[in-house]
């Protein structure tokens, strides 16, 4: 069995990679990111709330932007690191539907 143990060790490290994988925004405004899930790390650009619809807008590192459908408004100039899904509609373009933010 100690032989198995070296690989297993592996395998789990390489899926914790891959699941700690960031994108920037250019990078996510993909047909095939829609329905998958992202990290981005970015600084708040812009925030709005029109009735029940809120979010806001993060520049990455490469100063590409893209906006996040969320619950609550970080302030403008914060810099955050944003997991969610990415989707995409008529209106918006891409953008990602938050489930998780840390304000850094």
């Amino acid at each position: 069995m100690k032989p198995v143990t070296p690989l297993l060790i592996l395998l789990l490290c390489m899926v914790f990679l891959v699941s700690c994988t960031h994108y920037s925004a250019d990078q996510i405004k993909q047909e095939s990111f829609i329905g998958k899930e992202v990290t981005l790390e970015g600084k708040v650009t812009q925030s709005i709330k029109l009735g029940d619809l809120s979010g806001y807008k993060i520049k990455d590192e490469q100063g590409e932007e893209i906006g996040v459908s969320a619950q609550s408004l970080p302030q403008e100039g914060t810099e955050v690191k944003v997991t969610g899904v990415v989707a995409r509609d008529s209106l918006f373009g891409y953008y990602i539907i938050e489930t998780e933010r840390s304000e850094e």
